[in-house]
């Protein structure tokens, strides 16, 4: 074997990886954007050939992800209008963090859940169980956030 054919061989593996995550990435979008318009897993676990349990623990995390990061938007939104301030969620999540709504913790937690939004949302899987773990600390964060913004 010569030089050349082992580097031939190794891009064939590289070109063929690309490949492959540009296709799950695309195929994730796609049950994501089916989840999106009410399609069932069940639907969806036949058309990619797995079952319906199988495709809810590949793709769920993907999904929650992004609702718990839309709700965070949202109360750190209503959190920093209710002090008076028009900002960005990262801003909004230091204000909250400084007056000591949210905890050093909680802060990590929500910078945890929109770096997994942000990783999701380019096509790479997140693991339910790891959306499962960000999913209980958002819940506190959220009614933290809601009882601290001023009722309108």
């Amino acid at each position: 074997m010569t030089t050349e054919m082992i580097t031939n061989a190794v891009e064939q593996v590289r070109l063929a990886h690309e490949g492959f995550l540009a296709s799950d990435a695309r195929r994730q979008a796609a049950v994501l954007e089916a989840r999106r318009v009410g399609a069932s897993w069940t639907a969806i676990a036949d058309v990619i050939g797995t079952t319906k349990q199988g495709a809810r623990q590949r793709y769920v995390g993907a999904e929650e992800i992004g609702k718990m990061a839309a709700m965070l938007d949202d109360r750190l939104k209503v959190y920093a209008q209710g002090q008076g301030h028009l900002l960005t969620y990262a801003e909004a999540l230091e204000l909250a963090i400084s007056r000591g709504v949210l905890s050093e913790h909680q802060g990590k937690s929500v910078r945890a859940v929109y770096e997994a939004h942000a990783e999701a949302s380019r096509g790479n899987l997140v693991p339910s169980k790891n959306a499962d773990l960000l999913a209980t600390d958002c819940i506190s964060i959220s009614a933290k956030l809601f009882s601290a913004a001023p009722s309108v």
